[in-house]
């Protein structure tokens, strides 16, 4: 009996941290997932600055400035959430890389001013152009790492979660069922301390525990006091009936003389 409930206890135990390991887990794959959808975020924002950048440029064209616009205003905010979703992940080296989206800010900042400013072949913007494209390239490979970096963990965190729905599956089994197994062994053992108690050949000083059940030995000592009134009863009739055959043989033997 003992053993069943240790058993049962170390079930419940086990099932409650699966599922607690089981909760830590799914936040973190949503963590990741966040952080995979950020990145995204930042590197749209990216894209809209240097194509409003480098469509202005070249055609003079404000409507281009638009997506410039609405990228750098995005830009900071999007990547502060990245930072915070990814604060605990040292690898992303997300100071080195905000450093290299700054820079190109800068630069298409700088090619903007001086497109408005000098609209000629050899103006200082036209010189910036592949120092954009390889600060741009370069950011590009740090956002792939990171995509790459956070797909990893989803995909283990996948097989985590396939692996503890698994365990938890089957500790939502063994737990009623050991429950039930308990339920009857304590039933088996109650019906066991009743037949031992209502056993003639059980002497009455081995009752431990009068409490539990109303024993056979209760039930008798409760029908004692009847059978004995009903036995007084029934010598005081066979007395008087005695008394009355001798007082009538003593009268009837004068007459007999």
């Amino acid at each position: 009996m003992l053993f069943g409930l240790a058993l049962f206890v170390a079930l419940a135990w086990s099932s409650h941290a699966s599922l607690r390991e089981l909760e830590a887990v799914t936040d973190a794959r949503s963590r990741s997932r966040s952080g995979l959808l950020l990145a995204a975020e930042v590197m749209s924002a990216l894209k809209d600055v240097e194509t409003g950048q480098r469509g202005y440029v070249l055609t003079g064209d404000e409507h281009y400035l638009v997506p410039f616009e609405t990228g750098t205003r995005s830009l900071d905010e999007t990547f502060k959430a990245l930072r915070r979703m990814l604060a605990d992940r040292p690898q992303a080296n997300l100071e080195t890389l905000w450093t290299l989206i700054d820079r190109r800010v800068v630069l298409a900042e700088s090619n903007i001013a001086d497109r408005r400013a000098y609209a000629e072949e050899g103006s200082p913007w036209r010189q910036r152009l592949d120092e954009g494209r390889d600060t741009m390239d370069r950011i590009r490979a740090r956002f792939a790492a990171i995509e790459s970096m956070l797909r990893a963990e989803i995909e283990a965190r996948d097989r985590s979660l396939e692996a503890l729905r698994v365990r938890a599956s089957i500790f939502n089994v063994l737990l009623p069922m050991s429950g039930v197994a308990l339920i009857l062994a304590a039933w088996s053992l109650l019906q066991r301390e009743r037949r031992r108690r209502c056993s003639p050949r059980t002497p009455a000083w081995r009752t431990r525990s009068p409490s539990v059940l109303p024993s056979c030995s209760t039930r008798s000592a409760r029908s004692r006091p009847s059978r004995t009134a009903w036995t007084a009863a029934s010598r005081t009739s066979a007395g008087g009936s005695r008394a009355r055959c001798m007082t009538s043989s003593g009268s009837s033997s004068p007459r007999s003389r």
